[in-house]
């Protein structure tokens, strides 16, 4: 395993800058989709987040929103359970939906992720756009990779 302070296989010092920007601007944005975006609606969690996204193009089976939620499963269910409770996802047999007020509830968050997406498409420049893309893909397109095939040691 590799910690903070580390290298990487080829010897290079993994206490980068980069590593360090990716940790903070991920719980830059987490606390602000919590503090901004669910604060005062009805989605109390990411996950509720998570879960109401993936439900918003189609019903589908427990378990398959489960297998989609990048989380871990007792916080899949308490988020699934007080969504149902909450009246916020209904039951069609064996498939799930978003209910109207789960519709309603992600609409208007979805006008507060819209005004931040904004902000910050506007602070960066057209000639930094496509290398911020290429970057954050590169990231995401690694951790995919990671979260797939495991840390080793675990």
């Amino acid at each position: 395993m590799w910690y903070v302070g580390s290298t990487n296989d080829t010897g290079d010092d993994m206490s980068t800058s980069l590593q360090q920007e990716i940790g903070q601007t991920e719980r830059t944005l987490g606390a602000l989709l919590v503090e901004g975006v669910l604060d005062g609606g009805p989605f109390r969690s990411t996950t509720e987040w998570v879960v109401a996204n993936i439900l918003a193009s189609a019903s589908r089976t427990p378990a398959e929103v489960r297998n989609a939620v990048a989380m871990r499963p007792e916080e899949f269910e308490i988020a699934f359970e007080r969504m149902s409770n909450a009246d916020l996802i209904a039951t069609d047999g064996s498939r799930v939906a978003l209910s109207d007020a789960g519709r309603s509830a992600l609409q208007a968050a979805r006008v507060k992720t819209s005004y931040v997406a904004a902000r910050i498409d506007q602070a960066i420049t057209p000639a930094d756009r496509e290398v911020t893309i290429r970057v954050l893909t590169a990231v995401r397109d690694v951790a995919s990779r990671i979260r797939e095939s495991g840390i080793p040691g675990d």
